[in-house]
């Protein structure tokens, strides 16, 4: 399923889970943005086929992801949730994303692979499983512009700009340096 609106136009709120993926032999989510009320799951991929999940925000859930499958994770912003990822049983693999700001763990759980992503406390802050690949892992905040309005859009000063599923949305934070 692919947004031809995108992330910041398509919205999927709910106080229950949000997306459940069960493919029969791969299935893609692409640009959208999951949002809830603090509870349950917002995207669930199950089963050993894989999902991939692309140029999403997801905020506001119990698990951003309750990943129960092989799935591929590209330019995600996990956010604000309980816990970004909740990686119960499957293999996550995890490209030019942003887990940041949430409550327990970014990552709890599983076998994760993470490249060129920011992730809050580094590979020190994955919880109850391993990281076999870490390469790229920036632990720097990524200057999201106004969390209090739910606004995930990085600022021009970001650490973490090409990352994440929204680019440059403000100017400069606290007068930092602007990364190129």
């Amino acid at each position: 399923i692919i947004s031809t609106d995108g992330v910041s136009s398509t919205i999927i709120h709910h106080s229950a889970r949000n997306v459940n993926m069960n493919p029969t032999d791969m299935g893609l989510l692409k640009g959208f943005t999951i949002t809830g009320n603090g509870t349950d799951n917002g995207i669930i991929p199950w089963g050993w086929w894989k999902c991939v999940l692309e140029d999403l925000v997801i905020y506001n859930k119990g698990n951003g992801i309750e990943n129960q499958g092989m799935t591929t994770i590209n330019n995600v912003t996990l956010t604000n949730n309980n816990r970004g990822l909740n990686n119960g049983g499957g293999m996550a693999v995890i490209t030019n994303s942003i887990i940041w700001g949430n409550v327990e763990f970014p990552i709890w759980g599983g076998n994760t692979e993470i490249t060129n992503s920011v992730l809050q406390g580094g590979e020190a802050n994955i919880g109850n499983g391993s990281c076999s690949v870490c390469e790229g892992i920036i632990t720097d905040n990524p200057l999201f512009c106004d969390t209090d309005n739910n606004d995930y859009s990085l600022a021009e000063n970001s650490p973490a700009i090409g990352m994440g599923a929204l680019g440059v949305g403000c100017d400069p934070i606290d007068g930092g340096d602007i990364y190129e």
